[in-house]
Formats: C-alpha cells, sequence, structure tokens
C-alpha cells in the first residue's frame, strides 16, 4: 500500500487525470462492445445452425413431395391398366399411356411393363443407359413382388442423383406376394442443391449412414462423414428430423470442425445431411466482431484522444502553479500566475496564489532587510570588539580584517562552501578576540617574551573561545579562535592538538595569521617582504603549517586572489634593508 502511495504522489496531475479518463472512459465502451459481440456471435451461431435446419427440412420437404406425388400419379396410372379391356394390346398400350402423359401427367414415365404379356413394355427412347440397366434388373424382380418402392440409381451422367420409384399393379383381390399385372417404373432426379459454401451428402440411413451420393468426389471426405459424430448419433434417432450438431470431421491428420443437420427423406430410408465449416459459419459473426472492436478501438482513441486534450487543458494551469511554486521557493520570490480563461475555481486560485505571492515577496524582503541590518549590527559588533581589542594592541591594528581576508582567499582554493567561506570570515575577525583578557604589559612588550609573559599570551585562545561560546549562532567559529596556534607536527597549544586533530578552519587562519604577523610592522620586528613571508611560510610546512593549506596558500599567491594588504596609517612601513631576523615561536606568539 505504503509504495503506492509514493508511486502516486510522484506521478504527475496529468497523467493521473489522463490515466483516470481513460480507465472510467474507456472500461465501459470495452466491456459494452464484448458483452455485444458475445450475444451477437451468440445469435449468429443460432442464425446459422437455424438455416441449415431449413436448408436439409426445405429438401427433405421437396424431395418427399416430389415423391408421394410421383408415387399417387403411377398408382392412378395402374388403376387404369388394370381396367384395360383383354383385347388391347401393346399398341393401345403406348395410346393409353401417350394420352395419359398428355393430359399433363408427368413425363418421367420409365417403363411399363405388362407381366402377362410378354414382350409388351413401353419404355421412352432417351433413356439414360445406367438407369436402363437398372429398371432391366428390376423386371427381372418384378415376378417375385420384391422389388423395392425405391431404388438409387446414381448422378447417370449429370450432377443430380437419380432414384427410380416403382409400382406393382395387380388386381384388388390378388394377393400381395403374388405376380403383379403391371410393373410401372419411374425416373426422377432428386433436386439437390446447397449454398456454395455448404457441403451436402444423401446417406443410405437404413445402411449405417453410407453416403449414397455428394457432389464432393473425395472417397476420403465421404469416409469421414460417415464416422463423424452427426452421421453416428443420427442412427439412434427414429423420428425424421435430427438435431443441428457441432462435430469434428477427421480426414487423414487434418481435423475439421463443422455444424450439421440431418433430415429424412420421407420412407424412404435416406437422409440428406447438410453441414458446412463452423469457420465459414461463423465468418459473418468473425466480421462483426472485427467492425465491432474497429468501432470500439475508434472510440476509444477518440476518447484517449478528447482525455488528453482534457487533461492537458485541466492540468495546465495547476502546473503553472506548481512551477511558479517552485520558483519562488528558490528564491525567485514575487512571481505570479496568470488567470486561465477557463473556470471560475481556477481564476479565483489564481488570483488568491498572486496575492499570497505578493505577501511572501513583501515579507521576504523585510526579513533580507532585518537581515542585512542584523548583519550590519553583529557587524559592527564584532568591529567594536575589535576595536577594543586593538586599543590594548595598536601596532595591530587591521591584523583581524587581514587575517579574515587572506582566509578567505585560500579557503577559495580548496573547493570549500559558501557557508563555510563565511563562517571562516568571520572566525578570521574573531581569532584574537581573546587578547582582550591579557595584559597590556606583555601585549606591547617590544622584546621576545621571558617564559612566563609566553604563558601568559598563550591563554587568549581559551578566552577568546570562553567569550564566544555564550554566543550559539557562532559555535561554528570557536575551533579557529581556539586552536589556531596548535601546529601540524605538534607542540602547539592551548591543547597540544597533531594533524587531523585540527580543524580545517583553524589550519587556514593559522596560515594566514603568520603571513600577516610576518609581512606588518609589529614593535618586536620589522616587516619581510612577500618573498621572505612566502618562503617562511613553505620552511614552516610540515612543522607547524598542513601542507595542503600551504599548498592552497601557494596557489591563491599566484593567481592573484591573495593580495598584500596594506598598514593602517599609525603603522610604521619602513622594512631595513638588509634583514637578517628570523622568526620563532615566541615571536609568532604575538600575531
Amino acid at each position: 500500500m505504503s509504495w503506492t502511495v509514493r508511486r502516486l504522489r510522484k506521478a504527475r496531475l496529468q497523467t493521473l487525470l489522463f490515466a483516470f479518463l481513460a480507465v472510467f472512459g474507456i472500461l465501459p465502451v470495452v466491456i459494452t462492445v464484448l458483452i455485444s459481440v458475445g450475444r451477437n456471435r451468440e445469435l449468429l451461431e443460432q442464425s446459422e445452425k437455424l438455416g441449415l435446419s431449413r436448408e436439409a427440412e426445405a429438401l427433405s420437404q421437396t424431395v418427399g413431395q416430389q415423391l408421394t406425388s410421383v408415387e399417387r400419379q403411377l398408382s392412378q396410372l395402374g388403376a387404369g391398366l388394370l381396367q384395360a379391356p383383354p383385347s388391347a394390346g401393346q399398341r393401345w398400350l403406348g395410346e393409353y399411356l401417350t394420352s395419359f402423359v398428355s393430359r399433363g401427367q408427368p413425363d418421367f414415365i420409365t417403363l411399363v411393363q405388362d407381366m402377362s404379356r410378354p414382350g409388351s413394355m413401353f419404355r421412352p427412347p432417351q433413356l439414360p443407359a445406367p438407369i436402363e440397366d437398372r429398371v432391366l434388373r428390376v423386371v427381372e424382380l418384378a415376378s417375385s413382388g420384391e422389388v423395392p418402392r425405391h431404388l438409387f440409381v446414381g448422378d447417370a451422367g449429370g450432377t443430380e442423383p437419380w432414384i427410380l420409384v416403382t409400382h406393382l399393379a395387380r388386381e384388388p383381390d390378388a394377393a400381395e406376394d403374388s405376380a403383379p399385372d403391371f410393373v410401372l417404373i419411374a425416373a426422377m432426379p432428386l433436386p439437390l442443391a446447397v449454398d456454395r459454401d455448404q457441403e451436402l451428402f444423401l446417406l443410405d440411413i437404413e445402411d449405417g449412414g453410407r453416403v449414397l451420393w455428394s457432389p464432393i468426389t473425395s472417397q476420403i471426405v465421404k469416409n469421414a462423414v460417415e464416422r463423424s459424430a452427426v452421421v453416428q448419433d443420427s442412427l439412434q434417432f427414429a423420428g425424421g428430423t435430427y438435431p443441428v450438431l457441432e462435430y469434428p470431421v477427421r480426414t487423414g491428420a487434418a481435423t475439421r470442425s463443422m455444424i450439421g443437420q440431418i433430415s429424412k427423406l420421407g420412407d424412404t430410408g435416406w437422409a440428406v445431411l447438410v453441414q458446412k465449416r463452423k469457420s465459414a459459419a461463423l465468418a459473418v459473426a468473425r466480421g462483426l466482431v472485427r467492425s465491432a472492436f474497429l468501432s470500439a478501438a475508434i472510440t476509444v482513441g477518440l476518447a484517449l484522444l478528447a482525455g488528453a486534450i482534457a487533461t492537458r487543458v485541466l492540468s495546465s494551469p495547476i502546473q503553472t502553479f506548481a512551477e511558479t511554486s517552485r520558483e519562488i521557493a528558490s528564491g525567485k520570490f514575487g512571481q505570479r500566475v496568470g488567470v486561465p480563461a477557463m473556470g471560475i475555481e481556477l481564476g479565483d486560485l489564481a488570483d488568491s496564489f498572486n496575492q499570497m505571492s505578493a505577501h511572501v515577496e513583501d515579507h521576504v524582503e523585510r526579513l533580507q532587510k532585518a537581515a542585512r541590518e542584523n548583519r550590519e549590527l553583529f557587524l559592527g559588533s564584532v568591529r567594536s570588539l575589535l576595536r577594543a581589542v586593538e586599543a590594548k594592541e595598536p601596532y595591530t591594528r587591521g591584523h583581524s580584517e587581514r587575517v579574515a581576508s587572506y582566509s578567505q582567499a585560500i579557503c577559495r582554493h580548496l573547493s570549500e562552501s559558501r557557508d563555510f567561506q563565511e563562517q571562516l570570515w568571520l572566525a578570521g575577525l574573531l581569532h584574537d578576540v581573546g587578547k582582550i583578557g591579557i595584559e597590556d604589559r606583555v601585549l606591547n612588550k617590544g622584546d621576545v617574551l621571558t617564559d612566563e609573559e609566553f604563558e601568559e599570551m598563550k591563554k587568549h585562545p581559551v578566552i577568546g573561545a570562553e567569550i564566544m561560546s555564550s554566543i550559539e549562532s557562532l559555535h561554528p567559529l570557536l575551533p579557529a579562535i581556539r586552536w589556531h596556534h596548535e601546529s601540524w607536527a605538534g607542540g602547539g597549544y592551548p591543547d597540544g592538538l597533531v594533524g587531523e586533530e585540527i580543524p580545517m578552519m583553524a589550519r587556514i587562519v593559522a596560515v594566514a595569521d603568520t603571513f600577516d604577523a610576518v609581512t606588518t610592522q609589529r614593535v618586536y620586528q620589522d616587516p619581510y617582504t612577500t618573498d621572505q613571508a612566502i618562503e617562511i611560510i613553505k620552511r614552516l610546512e610540515g612543522k607547524k603549517f598542513d601542507p595542503r593549506i600551504v599548498g592552497a596558500f601557494i596557489r591563491a599567491w599566484q593567481a592573484g586572489d591573495l593580495v598584500l594588504l596594506p598598514m593602517s596609517a599609525n603603522q610604521v612601513a619602513a622594512a631595513p634593508t638588509e634583514q637578517t631576523q628570523t622568526i620563532d615561536e615566541r615571536a609568532a606568539v604575538h600575531t
């Protein structure tokens, strides 16, 4: 949970608004499309199945009606033939049949055989050879009365399957198993045709679902259909119409997913199977899905575009507020924002923000003015304190300000921060403040100090640190005040610190303090030249001074950042033409 909150806090408002609008604007569209697609897909599947069912039933009804009509007409023809006079011959039979056909009766009468008169046969001359062979076979079987009512012939060289419809005409009082008086045979094509994307099979249900005929010539496909679930399951139904099923048809390694409907052809023992690839049946559904998702994608795209524009418009003023706030926080006070063109709330917020910025600017200016005044007051107090010290030791007048300036110049070549440099400058001003507690006779002695006087002089760093410790804001300066007389190699005072034990601020002030001491007029020595002073500093490197600080001192001098400041007017400026004096520890302590 905390991770999520952190992520949300880091996210831009524009991103959050866009995500919100995207999720809650697009989600309903996506859900609606998915529900609509699912429902329409189901409806299309049902529609396809209903279409297959109607197609199979229509074929069944068409064939059944045609068979019924043919059987009725053959029955009527047989009844008429039984009423023929005994003297009627082949001629009469032909004339009667011609008259029967001419009265609008069907012209599919293939053969009429008078069983009492061998050779008395009526047969049209255009009979196809496959049908003629089957007809002659039927006539041979007719005397036994075992001829089936319907016989499948095949395609007879055409594109439709043909069947033979037989009728055995007997006298009304004749037994069923007696030889018929007439054998009537009609040949008719089965009007079996389906749409191009559908597959049609004529099945023999009484023969285990064997495929009798199909426009598909592949025997592999026919065998696969015979083994399919739709055919095998249909054998279990006694009715004439079977349910629409989904089933696989396996042809070798390939498997096709199909939907199919079987419908029985009257009492022939045959049935038609109309099937269709499920992928083709659902092509419309897939098209609908593509259209729906395309429409949804366009809608989503427009929604995202609108959301992006809306979030940009809504978040732009707030981003302006945030950027202006950051500028104010960085110190650019008094920044203003323009009043947004839309939304009274945003306009009020902009006015309030500008008023707040104006108040902040005014208060900051007051604080800065007060800070400047406080700083001047503080520096004035420091200078007053320094003048009190200098009043006790007139020959060192200006010494503290020069040490502060030299220390800051050295520090700039040590890559220290600006705050450190400011603190170091103040430390340079106050480093000798403890001399206010030293007796005047010691401070102004014009000769080398005695051991007793030297011990008295060594107290001034501790006195200065104690005086300044009562001011909390000056605590960062205490290291320079207390330890600027410590030596890098040890032996300094007041605590005898060594090396890195000596704070950086104190090490810098120590070099600056000595440089000013040897380049100014003192009661106990004349000033050295700049080159001599630099040589003295180098000679004390690693002994009294930190080599790193000495290096920064040399770089500051070479770069022109450390400039020798003039002495005050009351100090003696003359120096001996040839100086042989040296600086020892007791002379340096007067600094």
